[in-house]
């Protein structure tokens, strides 16, 4: 499939989440532990199939003049991104308090970031843009996310529909 440069307009619950972004991170987070190890090459798939399922998380969001607009990325700068890191030299809070504080400038980064922290037993902290999604938006997405790292366990070739 051809992507093109294209451009859409953003909704006004958009257009009210640019404004809220200088009132603070404006990002939700997700930290919790898991049993056994974290696959982080195979979360960094789900991560990358996820903007497939999700294709308003793949895009960048260009400021204009008098308006916010949704603009593509290409296939190859989405494949191109680290979207899941590994921790495993750092204690486990301050591993997580950096990730959590650390902001990220969505006009150039994705606005998903993963983070599993290699300790005991890992822990993996999420931290995706409120611009695109809201609360329950964000639950349905990484609901999907986690899908497809465990489809991706039973079959390395899965690609959400």
């Amino acid at each position: 499939m051809k992507r093109t440069n294209q451009s859409e307009r953003l909704t006004l619950l958009d257009k009210v989440n640019v404004c809220l972004q200088d009132f603070g991170d404006h990002v939700m987070h997700l930290v919790f532990d898991v049993s056994g190890l974290v696959d982080v090459s195979r979360m960094q798939r789900a991560a990358r199939l996820s903007l497939i399922q999700h294709p308003i998380m793949s895009k960048r969001l260009v400021k204009h003049r008098w308006q916010p607009r949704w603009h593509d990325r290409s296939t190859q700068e989405l494949d191109s991104y680290g979207y899941c890191e590994l921790i495993h030299n750092q204690p486990r809070q301050s591993a997580i308090d950096e990730f959590l504080v650390k902001e990220l400038d969505y006009q150039r980064e994705p606005m998903l970031k993963i983070r599993v922290i290699r300790g005991q037993q890992d822990t993996v902290c999420i931290k995706v843009s409120c611009v695109p999604i809201d609360g329950r938006g964000f639950l349905i997405f990484v609901e999907d996310l986690l899908a497809i790292y465990e489809a991706l366990k039973h079959n390395p070739e899965y690609h959400p529909e």
